[in-house]
């Protein structure tokens, strides 16, 4: 099978590396979710709320390195900013916890797609 070389690209200070993504290491690296929704906070960045699966123990903190991998197959490494945590019901009435990840400045909502995978490097 011919693999396609690397291409880089600096983009919005994070180099974006234009590669199959079969040819990316995964094997280190632990994916810990896709994007449901982005919005940008006007002076903080841009948020990410993520889809959890029910079975998911999540340890991450801020300044965890993490890789961005684009539904149209663009890959980029950036770090976490901070982690907000919004406690509420759920429907059926029970107590839940949800949190959104911040990412630096530098990002804007345009950069991550809905459906962008989060992989932890």
């Amino acid at each position: 099978m011919l693999r396609q070389p690397f291409s880089t690209v600096w983009y919005k200070w994070v180099w974006i590396v234009h590669a199959p993504l079969d040819s990316v290491a995964s094997s280190t690296m632990t994916l810990l979710f896709k994007v449901e929704d982005v919005f940008d906070i006007s002076g903080r960045g841009c948020v990410l709320v993520p889809v959890i699966p029910n079975d998911l123990d999540l340890k991450i903190r801020p300044k965890d390195q993490i890789q961005l991998r684009t539904p149209d197959g663009l890959v980029f490494d950036s770090h976490i900013a901070s982690i907000e945590f919004l406690h509420g019901k759920k429907p059926d009435g029970s107590r839940g916890c949800r949190f959104a990840i911040m990412l630096p400045r530098d990002l804007v909502k345009q950069d991550v797609p809905i459906g962008t995978e989060v992989w932890l490097l």
